[in-house]
């Protein structure tokens, strides 16, 4: 039988005294290795980023949703308080609520105890309902400050209680509202 393959092959050697070369194994299983850890990284990523639209979005609907219930938030109040919707009007998108010719014992008009409590859901001070009960037609236009709100009211006999409440703090920014300011 004759062979012609060597059965050993010779060390190499480019001739110049330096020890030959090693030979390069598996250098597949490295580009393997570098192709599936890139792989594995871009699908991060990408769940990472999928992920982060995700929650902004909800972020973003949750913002809104608070802005939508601050503009109902005074009606659906006067509502539970029992006030005709005649009886008041929400301006300003939301931002103040107006009863007009309040506490006559007219139908349709908010009685005083309605208006009692309306100013009580929104956190008015106690000394409020005092000093609405207390004024007269010659006080003229009347102004009560506490936290985020205010009221302003007249009275006079033949017209009776006209008030505005109103925020005083304006909605909260989507900055505020991702730090839980307000």
């Amino acid at each position: 039988m004759h062979n012609n393959v060597p059965t050993s092959f010779p060390e190499r050697s480019g001739g110049d005294g330096f020890p030959p070369t090693p030979r390069r194994r598996h250098t597949w299983a490295i580009w393997v290795a570098a192709a599936a850890g890139t792989l594995v990284l871009l699908l991060a990523a990408s769940a990472a980023l999928i992920l982060f639209i995700k929650l902004s979005g909800e972020i973003r609907h949750a913002h809104k949703l608070t802005l939508l219930n601050r503009e109902y938030e005074f009606g659906e109040l006067a509502d539970a308080c029992g006030i005709n919707s005649l009886g008041y009007s929400v301006q300003d998108d939301g931002e103040s609520i107006r009863f007009d010719d309040a506490a006559k014992f007219e139908p349709n008009r908010a009685s005083a105890s309605e208006i009692e409590c309306f100013a009580s859901s929104i956190g008015a001070p106690d000394s409020l309902e005092f000093k609405i009960g207390n004024t007269r037609a010659v006080d003229g236009t009347l102004n009560e400050r506490w936290k985020d709100h205010q009221a302003t009211w007249t009275y006079h006999p033949e017209s009776g209680l006209n008030i505005v409440f109103e925020r005083t703090d304006s909605p909260p920014t989507l900055a505020e509202f991702l730090r839980g300011e307000r």
